[in-house]
């Protein structure tokens, strides 16, 4: 007696991570650039073919939650932009950690860090403390020797300026 020959297929379905190009991302944006600046997109790949490769992006603030008031990721690309204007003197360092989920069964996921930093901008004139100042000046002094530097507020946070002070 003969047997039937019969064929049988085994289809294996591996079920892989995504997974970003780069654990942590750091970036700068200058404040005070309008709503919907782009700051970055961030990239991730999935081996998996069709549908359970299909990734969505979202994105967690850390350390103070007031960063989610200021950008949103798309979904879809990663793509992160500002929703308002940023301001450094109000907050200078944003911190986030972007999660990606792919839509295989079960969804695996995998995660990195974005840290923005504002950047200054001379957005703000030096105002004095008083309207006026008085020195007196020994008349054998050198030439330009400084005697006195009148306070100004704000300091400049960076080396964007550096005041001068006329006499007339």
């Amino acid at each position: 007696m003969e047997l039937p020959l019969c064929w049988v297929w085994i289809l294996l379905t591996v079920n892989m991570p995504p997974q970003f190009q780069l654990p942590n991302y750091q970036v700068s944006v200058p404040e005070n650039e309008p709503a919907g600046t782009r700051v970055i997109t961030l990239k991730a790949t999935d081996p998996d073919d069709g549908e359970a490769g299909r990734l969505v992006y979202s994105m967690e603030a850390l350390f103070d939650k007031r960063s989610s008031d200021f950008f949103e990721i798309d979904p879809q690309t990663g793509s992160i932009t500002t929703i308002q204007a940023l301001d450094r003197e109000v907050k200078d360092t944003h911190v986030f950690k972007v999660l990606v989920i792919d839509n295989g069964t079960p969804q695996r996921s995998a995660a990195s860090y974005l840290t923005v930093t504002v950047s200054d901008t001379n957005d703000h004139v030096p105002v004095f403390e008083q309207n006026n100042y008085r020195v007196s000046i020994r008349e054998n002094v050198e030439v330009a020797f400084l005697h006195f530097c009148p306070p100004s507020l704000p300091p400049p946070s960076n080396n964007l300026s550096t005041p001068r002070l006329s006499i007339c």
